[in-house]
């Protein structure tokens, strides 16, 4: 037999609940609230993302983009063409 305590089940139940809801009082760690995402659905908001990184890229040349900009006032406004693509319509 080793020299550590040897715990009771019963007390052994008792700091695995205490250390869970530990966790659970942890912002981001509650478990039962967690879901997993749809694979799909995370490479659409990916392909959305990069999307969106490639169209904001080329608007800052676009003439277009920067006539409404000044327009508006709108840092990030986009013209028809630019937008369309940002939204995915393009394809």
């Amino acid at each position: 037999m080793s020299d550590s305590k040897s715990y009771s089940e019963r007390h052994k139940k008792k700091v695995v609940r205490q250390g869970l809801r530990r966790l659970k009082n942890k912002p981001g760690w509650d478990v039962d609230a967690f879901r997993s995402g749809d694979p799909e659905e995370g490479l659409r908001d990916l392909d959305q993302k990069m999307r969106g990184h490639r169209v904001y890229g080329e608007s800052e040349e676009c003439a277009d983009c920067l006539a409404i900009r000044g327009d508006t006032g709108d840092e990030t406004a986009l013209c028809q063409l630019h937008l369309a693509e940002a939204m995915g319509l393009d394809e």
